[in-house]
């Protein structure tokens, strides 16, 4: 038989569990292989603008987004009126950005899962408010991670391009779904999901 494992990491704070992760393993094997293809007419990442001068040109303040400057992100477009996306009525919540490290990385596999996991985080569950005309860091919303799993299909480089396609199926409750493909060299290497908080507040302390 082939090999499987898993495991199971508990995060605790102030003796309270705060975080659990589970993770599978399986060694790779040959077996079918098909991709949905990378989306057509896609501008180059060196036609695009970085995604910070995008937010401070919207929103006029970045500065939460600098956590992320150990990223190269470029911005292609999303869903809101005058966001560069065609519009379609079935998928009202998309945005799609290039995104590498700004450094070179080791060869080892699970470096660039790691930092595949890391990136995954850094616009999805703002798809979720696209059609709602809030700013995603204003004070007018309280968001927050609540589940994210991710499965790995094909190896990649998180040193080199990988377009990140997003949507947004469903928001309700003060809860957004967010979905996303990682592409590179035409086929989907990685797949994530995520359900977050976004609850509509009068008014909360800027992030800072």
């Amino acid at each position: 038989g082939r090999s499987f494992s898993s495991r199971r990491v508990t995060a605790l704070q102030d003796g309270r569990a705060i975080f659990t992760m589970s993770s599978s393993f399986h060694e790779l094997e040959p077996g079918f292989d098909h991709s949905d293809p990378e989306p057509l007419d896609v501008p180059s990442p060196q036609e695009c603008p970085s995604f910070i001068e995008t937010i401070e040109e919207r929103y006029g303040d970045a500065a939460i987004w600098h956590e992320w400057d150990a990223l190269d992100v470029r911005y292609v477009g999303d869903s809101t009126p005058g966001g560069g996306m065609p519009d379609d009525p079935t998928r009202r919540a998309r945005m799609r950005v290039w995104v590498k490290t700004t450094a070179a990385l080791p060869d080892e596999i699970s470096i660039h899962q790691a930092i595949l996991a890391y990136l995954s985080d850094l616009t999805l569950l703002s798809v979720a408010t696209l059609p709602h005309g809030v700013a995603f860091m204003s004070n007018q919303l309280q968001i927050a991670s609540i589940d994210h799993v991710m499965w790995f299909h094909r190896a990649s480089r998180a040193d080199e391009w990988l377009l990140y396609d997003m949507e947004s199926p469903s928001a309700s409750h003060s809860l957004g779904l967010s979905m996303g493909r990682l592409f590179q060299n035409g086929q989907i290497t990685a797949n994530c999901a995520q359900e977050g908080l976004i609850r509509v507040v009068a008014d909360r302390p800027p992030l800072s």
